[in-house]
């Protein structure tokens, strides 16, 4: 049995990328025996993570001080991403058991696990990392 990763990576040696921001992944196969394959690059075709930033005016129903951009209640000038946008992303890896990205928010987290893809997240060589999931799915019996 094998498992397939999609790897958030801008050159398929280094994991570096954010799974909301990031344009490339790079699916491997961690095969029985420890060793591992590239099988293909996905690049994210469409401008699939749209920013939506609220900004701050004076608004009496945020609460907004356009001077100071105090006391908005509203989060003025912070952005999350859309759930459209996360989904389209989900799809372009949903044949992936698992995804390894530098970094992932809780929402889009928890998109990934509803969607049955795991989620981790590391630094570093994709090497390493992709030898540590191999001792973890042998462990854990996913790789048998």
């Amino acid at each position: 049995m094998s498992i397939k990763i999609a790897v958030g990576s801008s050159d398929g040696f280094v994991i570096d990328q954010h799974f909301g921001s990031g344009k490339l992944f790079y699916i491997f196969e961690i095969l029985d025996e420890g060793n591992y394959k590239l099988i293909e690059k996905r690049e994210v075709q469409t401008e699939v993570v749209r920013l939506v930033v609220k900004s701050c005016s004076d608004n009496e129903n945020t609460g907004c001080n356009s001077r100071s951009n105090s006391g908005c209640v509203s989060g003025c000038g912070s952005g999350g991403h859309d759930e459209p946008g996360l989904f389209e992303k989900i799809n372009l890896i949903a044949d992936c058991h698992s995804v390894l990205v530098n970094q992932v928010g809780k929402g889009a987290e928890k998109l990934l696990l509803k969607n049955g893809i795991s989620v981790f997240e590391a630094k570093g060589s994709i090497e390493k990392a992709v030898s540590k999931l191999y001792i973890y799915y042998k462990r854990t019996k996913e790789l048998l």
